[in-house]
């Protein structure tokens, strides 16, 4: 199931976010989203540049807040990429 699109203007909450990054990403790897844990880093799953790069493009469909590759590349976990998405600390592009 398809995480519904967001008002650009209301981020997620936490758990949403964590729910909604989890969903992508599994989705991506074609796994279950029970099968994604928040607390892994996503590398750990075998992500490589072009998977981060559809990551990012699908959490901005899918909320309007722009998720920066670079943060994705690092490494980081479900739950920390969804902190960034509650925060919407950037803006979507135009």
């Amino acid at each position: 199931m398809t995480p519904s699109p967001r008002s650009a203007t209301a981020a997620p909450t936490q758990e949403e976010a964590t729910a909604l990054v989890a969903g992508l990403l599994a989705r991506l790897l074609e796994l279950s989203p029970q099968d994604v844990d928040p607390g892994v880093p996503v590398s750990a799953y075998g992500i490589d540049s072009a998977t981060s790069t559809l990551l990012a493009h699908e959490i901005e469909d899918a909320c309007g807040i722009a998720v920066d590759l670079e943060l994705l590349l690092g490494g980081p976990t479900v739950a920390e990429i969804a902190a960034e998405v509650t925060a919407g600390s950037r803006p979507a592009r135009p």
